[in-house]
């Protein structure tokens, strides 16, 4: 299992890294993303997610604003 740390306004963030089955496709959409893989950092209004499969580590930052 991987993990990604993100420091936003001070606080240290742990995110752990969801295995997936096949790549997800890199489209600038989230539907190829596993339920739970994404964290919601409210006081910045950013979901983060982290993946990753035998041969790549996926990254997606998503804003609401």
């Amino acid at each position: 299992m991987k993990f990604f740390t993100l420091s936003a306004y001070s606080k240290d963030i742990k995110i752990a890294s969801h295995w997936v089955a096949k790549p997800i496709a890199i489209d600038g959409k989230i539907a190829d993303w596993p339920e739970g893989s994404m964290s919601l950092l409210e006081d910045i209004e950013m979901t983060i997610g982290l993946c990753n499969d035998s041969e790549k580590t996926y990254l997606v930052i998503y804003f609401q604003k």
